[in-house]
C-alpha cells in the first residue's frame, strides 16, 4: 500500500480515469483481504485519499468547453469512488474511523469538498430543476454516513428498493420523497461526523437551491427519527450544537446575518434538536442554549419570540431527557441489515457462578421500546457449555413474565404484570432465599428491593452509598408509604433501619459493603471500555499502557464487570470481559435537569420567575422550575439547601395579579396533589408545601377562584385523601391550625369565602385536634373579638363541631 500511495501521489491532475482505476484496485484489496484496512491507515492512505479529493479543486466549477460534461463526469466519478475507499475502510473498524476522526478530520475533508467547486455551479432560476453535481455530492455523503452505496441516487429521486415513476421528479416533490425513503430502521448511522459536514454544506447549498437544501435537511431529520441509535450517534457528535447555532444565532456580524436560515429551515432543525434533546445535552450545548435569552451581552426579556422559543426547548429538553445511561440492542437490526448476529451482551465466562451459597438474586432495569410480538424477548440466558441451563424472557403471546431452568420440568410464569413496550420495568428476581446478614434482618429483601427501585434507573453505583441524597421526595414518600399498611411497631423499626440504609449509618455501610463483596456481576453502560469518539472508559485516569491496551483492536467492544472495586483491576482481568455482539448502541445520556445543576440549577428558573411578566409567562417558568427540581436529586438537595422555596415565596408575593387557577394547579400537583385520582393525594414535597402553599401572605389578594381553590386542597390533603395521617405527619411542627387563624385575623382571604375558610378550618382542627389547638382555638376567639363579635365567632366555631 505504501508504493501504492506514493504512486498516487506523482499521478498528474489530469489523469483522472488512472486514478479511477487505482481506487477501484484499493477497493477490491480492502474487501477480499480486511486485514489491509490496517495497512492502509498506517501508510499515510487517508493523507492520500484525502489529497485526492483536494486535486479535484474547481473541477466542478462553471465551464463553456466542449469537453466540460464529460470531464466533470469523470471527475464525479473520481469523488464518488474516493468516499467509497474511505467507507470500506472504516467499515466495522473502529480504530480506522478513530483515527481518520483525529488525524485527518472531517474538517478537512469538508474543505477538500468545497475546492472541488460542487456547489458553486449554478441552478436554474426558477429552481424546477437542480444541478446534477450538487444532487450527486449529497447522495456520496448520504451514502458515506449510512455505509449504503444505494443511497448515492437518493436526492436524484431514485433508489435502489424504492420503486419510482421513470418522469423527471419535480424539485418540491423531493423532499418528501427523500423522508419516506430513509425513514427507516436499517439506515444506521455509522460515521455521526459526517453529518456535521452535510450540514455545513446544505447551508452554502441553500441560497440557490431551496427544494435540494430542503431535502437535505429533511434526509438529516428523517435520519433521526428512523432508530435511536441515530439518536444516540447524532446527540453525542457536535450536531445539536450546530442546529441550536443555526436556530438560534446570537452576536451575528453582517456577513452571518446574510447566511442566516429561513423559517422553513429553521422548523426543520428545531424538530432536530428537540428529538436528539431525548438523549441528553453536552455542556457546549447547555452553555449555548442558556446564553440564548441574551443578545450583545444584554438579557433578552421573556416575550421576546427567541427568549420564548428557547423557554419551550427547555422545557421540552427537561421533560424527555431523563434517560438512564443504557445499552441498546435493536433486535430488528438483523432483520432489515445484512447484519447475521442479533445484538447481545455475551460473557464466554463468569467466575463464582452459580455462587456456593444456596441462592442468589437478578436485578435489571429495561425499557421495551417496541416489541414484535412474533418472538419472545429474552432478557438474561445462562449456558453451560453450549446447552441452555436457565433463561428468563417475556412471553409474546401473553406479555407474561417466563423463567426456565434446565432442573424445571416446567417453565415457570408470573401472571401479575402483562408488560408493555414504552415503559422502564425494574425486575428483580430471587432464586432460592436472600442471605443479607444479620445486620439488615429487621429488613425484608421486598423493603430493600423497594427502596432499589424508587433510587431510579439513573442510579449506577453499588448502593453503598447514602442513599438518601440520591431520592427525590417523590422516591423519599413512596418508600416510607409502603410502611404505612403495616402494624406500628414494626412499621417503626423498618422506617428506622431503612432511615439508616438511606443515611449511610454505621451497620447500613458494613452490610452494604458486605453485600458488594458478595456481587458476581454489575453492567451499566459506563463499563464499556470505549465507544465511538472520546467516550466510553478509555477516558478514565488510565496509566499509559493500560491505555494503550485498552485501544487495542476489538477493545472497543469489551464491557467490564462493575463488581470489581477498582478499573485497573477490571481491565486486566480478562475472565469478567463482556463482548458486545451484533452491533449494539450504547448511549451516556445528560439530562438537562441535571445538566442545568452544573451552571447554576433551580436559580436559572427563579431568574425566569422574577422576569416573567405576564400569567403565562409566569406559567411556563414555573413549569421549569418544577422540572428542573423534581426529577434531579442534586437541584432538589440544593433547592432545599439553599432556601431556594423561601426565595420562591418571596417572589410570588410580587405576582400575586398574575396567579392563575391554572398556576396553584401546578404547583399543588407538584407538592403532591394527584389529579387523576385526588384521594391519593400526599404531601410528597413539604419543604414546597410549608415554605410556598402555607405562605399565607402569597395568596392574599389573588383572586377569588385562586383563594377558593387554595381553601379547597387543605380539605383534600386533610379530609379527603386516603393518606392523611401521613399528611398530618409531614406538617406536625407547622402548628397548621395557629397559621389558619393568623391568615384568619389578617382578612386574608375575601369575605364570600369565609364559609370555605370555616371548612378548610374544620378540615384541618379534626386531624389536629390537640391541647395546642384548643388552646389557640379559644385565645383567638377571646382576643380578637367584642361581646357582639364573639357570639359571631363562637357561632362559626359551633359549626365546627
Amino acid at each position: 500500500f505504501s508504493r501504492m500511495m506514493e504512486a498516487i501521489q506523482g499521478i498528474p491532475r489530469s489523469e483522472l480515469a488512472f486514478r479511477i482505476e487505482i481506487l477501484a484496485t484499493i477497493k477490491r484489496i480492502l474487501l477480499r483481504f480486511p486485514s489491509t484496512r490496517d495497512v492502509l491507515r498506517e501508510s499515510g492512505g487517508y493523507v492520500t485519499l484525502t489529497s485526492m479529493i483536494v486535486a479535484l479543486e474547481d473541477a466542478f466549477a462553471p465551464r463553456d468547453d466542449e469537453l466540460a460534461a464529460s470531464s466533470v463526469s469523470v471527475a464525479r466519478n473520481v469523488l464518488a469512488q474516493v468516499l467509497d475507499v474511505l467507507m470500506e475502510s472504516m467499515r466495522d473498524h473502529a480504530i480506522n474511523a478513530r483515527f481518520f476522526a483525529r488525524h485527518v478530520g472531517y474538517t478537512a475533508l469538508e474543505d477538500a469538498l468545497l475546492l472541488t467547486g460542487a456547489l458553486n455551479s449554478n441552478a436554474s432560476e426558477n429552481n424546477k430543476t437542480m444541478d446534477d453535481n450538487a444532487v450527486a455530492l449529497f447522495g456520496m455523503l448520504f451514502a458515506f454516513m449510512v455505509q449504503d452505496a444505494s443511497l448515492q441516487s437518493l436526492f436524484s429521486g431514485t433508489h435502489d428498493h424504492t420503486l419510482v415513476s421513470t418522469d423527471p421528479m419535480a424539485a418540491a416533490d423531493l423532499p418528501a420523497f427523500v423522508e419516506k425513503t430513509i425513514n427507516r430502521p436499517q439506515f444506521v448511522i455509522a460515521h455521526p461526523e459526517m453529518a456535521m459536514v452535510i450540514l455545513h454544506l446544505q447551508q452554502h447549498a441553500s441560497n440557490s437551491r431551496c427544494a435540494l437544501s430542503r431535502a437535505v435537511l429533511q434526509g438529516l431529520l428523517a435520519l433521526s427519527r428512523a432508530n435511536r441509535r441515530n439518536q444516540i450517534a447524532l446527540n453525542r457528535s457536535g450536531f445539536m450544537l450546530e442546529c441550536l447555532q443555526r436556530v438560534f444565532p446570537i452576536d451575528k456580524n453582517e456577513d452571518e446575518q446574510d447566511k442566516e436560515d429561513s423559517n422553513e429551515d429553521k422548523q426543520v432543525l428545531f424538530k432536530m434538536i428537540t428529538k436528539l434533546l431525548a438523549m441528553g445535552v453536552g455542556d457546549k450545548e447547555l452553555h449555548y442554549l442558556f446564553q440564548c435569552f441574551g443578545t450583545n451581552g444584554e438579557l433578552l426579556p421573556l416575550d421576546d419570540p427567541q427568549a420564548s422559543a428557547v423557554m419551550d426547548l427547555i422545557l421540552q429538553g427537561t421533560t424527555r431527557s431523563r434517560w438512564p445511561n443504557f445499552l441498546h440492542f435493536d433486535l430488528a437490526l438483523p432483520l432489515a441489515t445484512t447484519t447475521t448476529t442479533t445484538p447481545c451482551l455475551d460473557f464466554p465466562t463468569l467466575t463464582q457462578f452459580p455462587p456456593p451459597s444456596q441462592g442468589y438474586t437478578l436485578t435489571m432495569w429495561f425499557h421495551m421500546e417496541k416489541w414484535d410480538k412474533g418472538h419472545d424477548l429474552v432478557l438474561w440466558s445462562v449456558y453451560d457449555d453450549q446447552r441452555l441451563a436457565f433463561q428468563v424472557y417475556l412471553d409474546a403471546s401473553t406479555g407474561h413474565l417466563c423463567v426456565y431452568c434446565i432442573n424445571s420440568k416446567q417453565v415457570s410464569q408470573f401472571d401479575a404484570v402483562t408488560f408493555q413496550p414504552g415503559y422502564w420495568y425494574h425486575l428483580a428476581l430471587v432464586h432460592h432465599r436472600s442471605r443479607l446478614g444479620n445486620s439488615m434482618s429487621t429488613i425484608t429483601l421486598v423493603d430493600v428491593l423497594n427502596l432499589y427501585f424508587y433510587l431510579g434507573a439513573r442510579y449506577m453505583a453499588l448502593y453503598k452509598d447514602s442513599l438518601r441524597q440520591f431520592q427525590t421526595y417523590d422516591a423519599s414518600t413512596a418508600i416510607f408509604l409502603n410502611l404505612d399498611g403495616r402494624n406500628a411497631k414494626r412499621r417503626d423499626l423498618q422506617r428506622g433501619m431503612l432511615a439508616n440504609v438511606m443515611r449511610g449509618g454505621p451497620s447500613a455501610s458494613a452490610a452494604a459493603n458486605a453485600a458488594s463483596q458478595k456481587v458476581i456481576l454489575a453492567v451499566t453502560a459506563t463499563q464499556c471500555l470505549a465507544h465511538g469518539t472520546d467516550t466510553g472508559l478509555i477516558n478514565a485516569s488510565l496509566d499509559y499502557d493500560t491505555r494503550k491496551y485498552a485501544n487495542a483492536s476489538e477493545m472497543h467492544r469489551v464491557v467490564l464487570n462493575g463488581a470489581l472495586s477498582k478499573l485497573q483491576r477490571a481491565i486486566v482481568a480478562t475472565a469478567s470481559y463482556g463482548y458486545l455482539l451484533g452491533k449494539p448502541g450504547i448511549a451516556f445520556p445528560y439530562g438537562l435537569d441535571d445538566a442545568t445543576w452544573k451552571i447554576g440549577g433551580f436559580a436559572l428558573a427563579l431568574n425566569m420567575i422574577s422576569r416573567a411578566n405576564t400569567s403565562d409567562l409566569l406559567l411556563k417558568s414555573m413549569r421549569v422550575l418544577i422540572e428542573m427540581v423534581q426529577y434531579s436529586w442534586r437541584n432538589s438537595e440544593d433547592m432545599e439547601r439553599r432556601h431556594g422555596y423561601e426565595i420562591l415565596a418571596n417572589m410570588l408575593k410580587h405576582k400575586r395579579e398574575l396567579m392563575t387557577v391554572e398556576f396553584l394547579e401546578l404547583l399543588l400537583s407538584f407538592v403532591g396533589k394527584n389529579t387523576a385520582v385526588p384521594e391519593k393525594s400526599v404531601i410528597s414535597n413539604p419543604f414546597a408545601y410549608r415554605s410556598v402553599i402555607l405562605n399565607f401572605e402569597v395568596w392574599k389578594k389573588t383572586s377569588i377562584d385562586v383563594q377558593r381553590l387554595h381553601l379547597d386542597q387543605f380539605i383534600l390533603f386533610m379530609q379527603t385523601s386516603h393518606h392523611r395521617s401521613f399528611n398530618v405527619r409531614r406538617l406536625v411542627k407547622v402548628h397548621l391550625v395557629k397559621k389558619m387563624l393568623l391568615a384568619f385575623r389578617m382578612n386574608i382571604y375575601a369575605k364570600e369565602l369565609i364559609p370555605h375558610v370555616v371548612q378548610a378550618l374544620k378540615a384541618i382542627t379534626l386531624v389536629n385536634w390537640t391541647t395546642e389547638s384548643i388552646r389557640a382555638l379559644a385565645t383567638f376567639v377571646a382576643s380578637t373579638a367584642s361581646t357582639n363579635g364573639k357570639r359571631a365567632y363562637l357561632h362559626i366555631f359551633h359549626s365546627l363541631f
